[in-house]
């Protein structure tokens, strides 16, 4: 029980970051989980619950080259390569948006 319903709203959003960090070191650190096993780590109460949370997990897991799925009583952590090549280059852009910046100062 919380001293004050407010609590609930941080209370929540604490959990989903602690689920969330625990989702990204399951799906480095095992093949699979059984779903009993699943359940606890993620502080979840039922089978269905953890399905909505595997479905809300799926595009951070993709972009680490993971895909979660239960197949019968586990969950199971596939990995794939993931093609980093379309990403941003993050060095080019900093230096782009400095310039930009300098440049605005200039205006200024």
């Amino acid at each position: 029980d919380v001293p004050d319903q407010l609590y609930n709203v941080f209370l929540e959003r604490i959990l989903e970051t602690i689920r969330y960090e625990l989702g990204r070191s399951a799906e480095k650190a095992y093949k699979s989980l059984t779903i009993k096993e699943a359940l606890s780590i993620f502080y979840l109460n039922d089978q269905a619950s953890l399905q909505t949370y595997i479905n809300s997990q799926e595009k951070e897991a993709q972009e680490n080259g993971c895909k979660w799925e239960i197949q019968g009583d586990r969950l199971v952590f596939s990995k794939f390569e993931v093609d980093r090549g379309s990403k941003i280059d993050a060095d080019r852009m900093i230096k782009r948006m400095l310039g930009y910046a300098h440049e605005l100062e200039k205006i200024i």
